[in-house]
Protein backbone atom coordinates (compact mmCIF):
# COMPACT_ATOMS: atom_id res chain seq x y z
CA UNK A 1 0.00 0.00 0.00
CA UNK A 2 1.28 3.75 -0.45
CA UNK A 3 3.04 5.23 -3.25
CA UNK A 4 2.97 2.73 -5.61
CA UNK A 5 -0.83 2.69 -5.38
CA UNK A 6 -1.47 6.22 -5.68
CA UNK A 7 0.76 6.76 -8.68
CA UNK A 8 -1.07 3.44 -10.42
CA UNK A 9 -4.05 4.95 -9.39
CA UNK A 10 -3.54 8.47 -10.79
CA UNK A 11 -2.76 6.60 -14.29
CA UNK A 12 -6.16 5.32 -13.94
CA UNK A 13 -5.80 1.99 -12.70
CA UNK A 14 -8.20 0.58 -10.49
CA UNK A 15 -5.81 -0.31 -7.38
CA UNK A 16 -6.25 -2.60 -4.61
CA UNK A 17 -3.89 -1.77 -2.02
CA UNK A 18 -2.25 -4.59 1.04
CA UNK A 19 -0.36 -4.06 3.69
CA UNK A 20 -0.20 -5.77 7.75
CA UNK A 21 1.09 -2.72 8.75
CA UNK A 22 -2.26 -0.51 10.44
CA UNK A 23 0.00 2.28 11.10
CA UNK A 24 1.15 2.40 7.30
CA UNK A 25 -2.27 1.63 6.05
CA UNK A 26 -3.65 4.27 8.17
CA UNK A 27 -1.10 6.66 6.69
CA UNK A 28 -1.68 5.40 2.98
CA UNK A 29 -5.27 6.01 3.43
CA UNK A 30 -5.09 9.59 4.52
CA UNK A 31 -2.73 10.47 2.00
CA UNK A 32 -4.75 9.19 -0.87
CA UNK A 33 -7.94 10.50 0.24
CA UNK A 34 -6.12 14.25 0.85
CA UNK A 35 -5.27 13.54 -2.98
CA UNK A 36 -8.83 12.94 -4.33
CA UNK A 37 -7.94 9.26 -5.04
CA UNK A 38 -10.13 6.05 -4.88
CA UNK A 39 -8.10 3.38 -3.48
CA UNK A 40 -9.69 -0.11 -1.94
CA UNK A 41 -7.23 0.03 0.82
CA UNK A 42 -7.36 -3.64 2.74
CA UNK A 43 -5.65 -4.47 5.93
CA UNK A 44 -4.04 -8.26 5.84
CA UNK A 45 -2.58 -10.21 2.62
CA UNK A 46 -3.71 -12.09 -0.45
CA UNK A 47 -6.60 -13.45 1.78
CA UNK A 48 -7.94 -10.22 2.20
CA UNK A 49 -8.68 -9.99 -1.95
CA UNK A 50 -10.01 -13.54 -2.06
CA UNK A 51 -13.67 -12.41 -3.12
CA UNK A 52 -12.29 -10.22 -6.07
CA UNK A 53 -11.59 -11.52 -9.73
CA UNK A 54 -8.21 -12.26 -10.54
CA UNK A 55 -6.00 -9.33 -11.08
CA UNK A 56 -4.09 -8.53 -13.96
CA UNK A 57 -1.23 -7.23 -12.36
CA UNK A 58 0.24 -7.72 -8.43
CA UNK A 59 3.17 -5.29 -7.53
CA UNK A 60 5.37 -5.87 -4.82
CA UNK A 61 8.05 -3.44 -4.08
CA UNK A 62 10.60 -3.69 -1.32
CA UNK A 63 9.05 -6.49 0.39
CA UNK A 64 10.68 -9.84 -0.57
CA UNK A 65 13.86 -8.97 1.54
CA UNK A 66 11.34 -8.49 4.50
CA UNK A 67 9.25 -12.35 4.06
CA UNK A 68 10.17 -15.17 5.89
CA UNK A 69 9.41 -17.50 3.25
CA UNK A 70 10.27 -15.97 -0.31
CA UNK A 71 8.79 -19.08 -2.33
CA UNK A 72 5.30 -18.96 0.19
CA UNK A 73 5.16 -14.78 -0.81
CA UNK A 74 5.56 -15.69 -5.05
CA UNK A 75 2.67 -18.28 -4.52
CA UNK A 76 0.46 -16.01 -2.38
CA UNK A 77 0.85 -12.94 -5.03
CA UNK A 78 0.68 -15.53 -7.92
CA UNK A 79 -2.48 -16.84 -6.52
CA UNK A 80 -4.08 -13.67 -6.91
CA UNK A 81 -3.18 -13.39 -10.87
CA UNK A 82 -5.31 -14.65 -13.80
CA UNK A 83 -2.80 -16.25 -16.14
CA UNK A 84 -0.19 -14.72 -17.66
CA UNK A 85 -0.68 -11.83 -15.40
CA UNK A 86 2.19 -9.71 -14.05
CA UNK A 87 4.00 -9.75 -10.84
CA UNK A 88 6.33 -6.86 -9.99
CA UNK A 89 9.26 -7.11 -7.69
CA UNK A 90 11.58 -4.48 -6.45
CA UNK A 91 14.42 -5.54 -3.99
CA UNK A 92 17.90 -5.37 -3.35
CA UNK A 93 20.69 -7.50 -4.47
CA UNK A 94 23.00 -9.28 -1.94
CA UNK A 95 26.28 -7.65 -3.42
CA UNK A 96 29.19 -5.77 -1.40
CA UNK A 97 27.64 -2.80 -2.63
CA UNK A 98 24.07 -3.40 -1.40
CA UNK A 99 25.82 -3.91 2.19
CA UNK A 100 28.18 -0.58 2.13
CA UNK A 101 25.04 1.64 0.35
CA UNK A 102 21.91 0.07 1.37
CA UNK A 103 22.26 -1.35 4.81
CA UNK A 104 25.29 0.36 6.67
CA UNK A 105 24.82 4.09 4.59
CA UNK A 106 20.99 4.83 4.63
CA UNK A 107 20.50 3.06 8.28
CA UNK A 108 23.77 4.01 9.99
CA UNK A 109 25.23 6.81 8.21
CA UNK A 110 22.50 8.77 6.54
CA UNK A 111 19.65 7.13 8.81
CA UNK A 112 17.05 7.53 5.71
CA UNK A 113 15.85 3.80 7.85
CA UNK A 114 15.73 2.33 11.49
CA UNK A 115 18.68 0.55 12.30
CA UNK A 116 17.97 -2.85 11.65
CA UNK A 117 15.63 -2.15 8.97
CA UNK A 118 17.44 -4.87 6.55
CA UNK A 119 19.06 -8.17 6.75
CA UNK A 120 21.80 -8.17 4.12
CA UNK A 121 21.53 -11.88 4.48
CA UNK A 122 18.10 -11.46 2.89
CA UNK A 123 18.59 -9.76 0.14
CA UNK A 124 18.56 -11.67 -2.87
CA UNK A 125 20.70 -11.87 -6.10
CA UNK A 126 18.27 -11.83 -9.22
CA UNK A 127 18.98 -15.73 -10.06
CA UNK A 128 17.58 -16.20 -6.79
CA UNK A 129 14.53 -14.49 -7.15
CA UNK A 130 14.49 -16.36 -10.78
CA UNK A 131 14.63 -19.43 -9.35
CA UNK A 132 12.06 -19.30 -6.79
CA UNK A 133 10.10 -17.53 -8.85
CA UNK A 134 10.44 -20.62 -11.62
CA UNK A 135 9.24 -23.15 -8.59
CA UNK A 136 6.31 -21.27 -7.72
CA UNK A 137 5.28 -21.54 -11.53
CA UNK A 138 6.52 -17.76 -12.83
CA UNK A 139 8.69 -17.07 -15.22
CA UNK A 140 10.72 -13.57 -14.81
CA UNK A 141 11.27 -12.00 -18.40
CA UNK A 142 13.12 -8.85 -17.54
CA UNK A 143 14.85 -7.36 -15.12
CA UNK A 144 16.63 -3.95 -15.20
CA UNK A 145 18.80 -2.22 -12.09
CA UNK A 146 17.34 1.21 -10.01
CA UNK A 147 19.45 3.78 -9.54
CA UNK A 148 19.12 7.50 -7.90
CA UNK A 149 19.66 9.85 -10.93
CA UNK A 150 22.12 12.73 -10.55
CA UNK A 151 21.11 15.96 -10.22
CA UNK A 152 17.06 15.71 -10.02
CA UNK A 153 16.88 13.42 -6.59
CA UNK A 154 14.48 11.14 -7.96
CA UNK A 155 15.24 7.01 -9.06
CA UNK A 156 15.53 5.99 -13.03
CA UNK A 157 16.28 2.59 -14.82
CA UNK A 158 19.98 1.28 -14.91
CA UNK A 159 21.50 -1.92 -16.03
CA UNK A 160 23.42 -2.10 -12.97
CA UNK A 161 21.59 -4.62 -10.97
CA UNK A 162 24.08 -4.66 -8.40
CA UNK A 163 22.41 -2.68 -5.67
CA UNK A 164 18.39 -2.24 -6.28
CA UNK A 165 16.57 -3.80 -8.92
CA UNK A 166 13.04 -4.69 -10.57
CA UNK A 167 11.53 -7.56 -12.00
CA UNK A 168 8.87 -8.81 -14.12
CA UNK A 169 7.52 -12.47 -13.62
CA UNK A 170 4.54 -13.77 -15.55
CA UNK A 171 2.31 -16.40 -14.11
CA UNK A 172 2.12 -19.89 -16.34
Amino acid sequence: AGLASEALARAGKDVVGLDRATAALAAARAHAAAGGLAIDYREGGVEQVADLPPFDAVVALEVVEHVADVQEFLADALSVLRPGGRLFLSTLNRTPKSLLVAKFGAEYVARLLPVGTHDWKRFLKPAELAAHARAVGALVTDIAGMAPMAGIGDWGISRNVGQNYIAMAIKG
